[in-house]
């Protein structure tokens, strides 16, 4: 995991809030899927339980990283590979 970002914009469905989202880099050691996973915190009791899911997986030779909550309620990344950043959002 390269970057963590806790889902608090009101772009996403109302499901989303306060989801955390993870970008995995990968490796170029070893071929390993890239993008972002979905972290769903239910509370439990003092804790939480926790699920995953992949919420976008990259292509072949992507390298995500960074990750951060734009103004407009969506989510932006890097590609260290290819370059350029890439906005991710509903409805758009």
């Amino acid at each position: 995991v390269n970057n963590l970002q806790f889902y608090t914009g009101n772009q996403f469905p109302a499901d989303y809030q306060n989801d955390l989202f993870a970008i995995n880099f990968g490796s170029f050691l070893v071929q390993l899927d890239t993008g972002i996973q979905r972290v769903k915190l239910t509370p439990a009791g003092d804790s939480y339980q926790t699920t995953h899911e992949w919420f976008l997986k990259m292509p072949q030779g992507s390298f995500p990283l960074g990750l951060t909550l734009g103004p407009d309620g969506a989510l932006y990344f890097g590609d260290y590979i290819n370059g350029g950043i890439w906005r991710v959002s509903f409805g758009d």
